[in-house]
């Protein structure tokens, strides 16, 4: 079962019902479309029409229009200066940038603009990343020689804790030269090597020379020519192209006679939001095979309505409509009180949410402290099999 996400719309769109907007109690939890009235009266940059919106004469005067679906306006927003019941026209405050289509869909908000409340979703994604934070686990970077320290600033997801480290293992793996019939969708290997097996489940990987660092599954192997490909768009390319004399390893990935292999005397340059990592002693053994890093992740900002997030709704909801009324306090009595008032109660909501539904995770089995003597624990280096040194 996957972790619950909501995009950005959802979030947004949950907000606003929650401070009782006009158009999302009218219209729910959804968006109305445009639509041209005749073939010549159309949408222009600074008039639109939507036929679902039936309110009277300047019902939506001061509130904003959001253009929540459309390819050459995405998350436009403008203020509305007057709403005409005879057509069903809005007439912006300033116009577009591009005139929206038929078709394209509108959202209303009232009290905050659509882009504030974005900021606000944002600022409750960052208090709750503590609460919250994304397990994440990595399997791009490889074990690659004669390298002792690993740039981690490159993963998928900004690291903010490391939990684990460990190494892959494989009984069926085959280690060698590149030949000089490498590209960029192909690693030529040595004619003793037998691709009579191997499949997409398979991997090849450079752990040194040029190209060293880089591991992509197989597409197809060739027992002719002795060619893996490994790409077939720009997509799977090796972005650095291997020679001859980099050194490769190709192995099942699908076989699990062995367990990855913890290391657990790893450290890095910071606890939070680290990007180096340090190993202790080098490991031969494992050239080119993958670390697999679980770490946690803090959650990212989201910058379109599709963007996704695991913090939790609730959560959100709450500290965002904080912000939102925290924002609005001004200098007179009548709005510190209101709106004070009604931060504080958003701000507790969202604070007991956090108290009682934090995310459990996963335990870490790093060893980053000193030896009595001063020294680190060992990583295992080459003893892989022997972990107590025996």
């Amino acid at each position: 079962m996957t972790e619950p996400t909501a995009t950005r719309q959802a979030l947004r769109r949950a907000i606003a019902l929650k401070a009782r907007m006009p158009f999302f109690l009218a219209y729910g939890d959804t968006d109305v479309a445009l639509a041209d009235p005749t073939s010549a009266t159309i949408q222009t940059t600074d008039v639109i029409y939507a036929p679902s919106l039936t309110q009277t004469e300047n019902f939506w005067q001061n509130a904003w229009v959001y253009v929540s679906d459309s390819a050459g306006v995405y998350g436009t927003e403008r203020r509305i200066q007057a709403f005409e019941r005879s057509g069903n026209k809005i007439i912006p405050e300033w116009p577009f940038d591009t005139a929206p289509a038929a078709a394209d869909r509108i959202e209303i908000y009232h009290i905050w603009p659509p882009s504030q409340i974005n900021s606000a979703i944002n600022d409750a994604l960052e208090e709750g990343g503590e609460y919250w934070p994304s397990q994440t686990v990595d399997e791009s970077m490889i074990v690659v020689e004669d390298r002792l320290a690993y740039d981690i600033s490159g993963l998928s997801v900004t690291p903010w804790k490391m939990l684990q480290i460990r190494v892959e293992r494989s009984s069926k793996s085959v280690t060698g030269t590149c030949t000089s019939a490498c590209t960029s969708a192909v690693v030529g290997v040595d004619t003793d090597d037998d691709l009579s097996g191997i499949d997409t489940d398979w991997y090849v990987s450079i752990y040194d020379g040029p190209g060293k660092g880089q591991v992509r599954s197989v597409i197809s192997g060739d027992t002719l020519t002795n060619l893996i490909t490994v790409g077939n768009s720009a997509a799977t390319y090796l972005t650095t192209d291997a020679d001859s004399t980099s050194k490769y390893r190709w192995w099942d990935a699908d076989e699990q006679w062995h367990d990855w292999v913890s290391l657990l005397g790893i450290h890095f340059n910071r606890k939070d939001y680290p990007d180096k990592m340090y190993l202790q002693n080098l490991m031969p053994s494992v050239y080119g095979f993958r670390f697999r890093q679980t770490y946690l992740g803090w959650p990212s900002a989201l910058s379109a309505d599709s963007d996704v997030t695991s913090v939790p709704k609730e959560f959100v909801v709450n500290k965002a409509l904080a912000t939102l009324h925290d924002s609005m306090i001004g200098d007179n009595r009548v709005d510190r009180t209101m709106h004070g008032g009604t931060a504080e109660y958003y701000a507790d909501r969202a604070a007991e949410y956090a108290r009682l539904h934090r995310r459990r995770v996963l335990a870490g089995s790093l060893w980053q402290d000193e030896d009595e003597d001063g020294t680190h624990v060992s990583s295992a280096g080459d003893d892989i099999g022997n972990p107590l040194g025996w």
